[in-house]
């Protein structure tokens, strides 16, 4: 986890009994990460990457509704459908001349696109 950036190695000192809800949201989170970006490569018919900080907003957003893997599959999936969805109309405006062949979804301060083209 620390080598693929989702935990800096200052926060490893933890106690589990106080802390396992949320290190196991991050672990859940780890585990949906694929099934998302498949979602959203499905979705937009090219390879979609999530980076740490979109997963990391939905984590503050889902984190205190205490979900199940199962629930919060669901909610993974709920929430990051219309922002997949939203892409078509916006990429448009932006990239008319080039079609990107991958696609890098963001958060910084609002949700960030970013395409690798040919």
């Amino acid at each position: 986890m620390v080598e693929k950036n989702y935990l800096r190695k200052d926060e490893l000192i933890f106690f589990s009994k106080d802390e396992s809800k949320a290190i196991q949201t991050v672990l859940d989170l780890i585990l949906l990460r694929p099934t998302l970006e498949n979602m959203g490569s499905q979705i937009l018919g090219m390879p979609v990457t999530l980076t740490y900080r979109a997963l990391s907003y939905f984590y503050d957003y889902a984190f205190y509704k205490r979900l199940s893997f199962a629930k919060q599959k669901n909610e993974a999936l709920a929430f990051f459908d219309p922002v997949f969805r939203q892409y078509p109309r916006l990429g448009s405006k932006i990239s008319e001349s080039r079609s990107p062949r991958e696609l890098t979804l963001d958060f910084n301060g609002g949700w960030r696109f970013k395409e690798v083209s040919d």
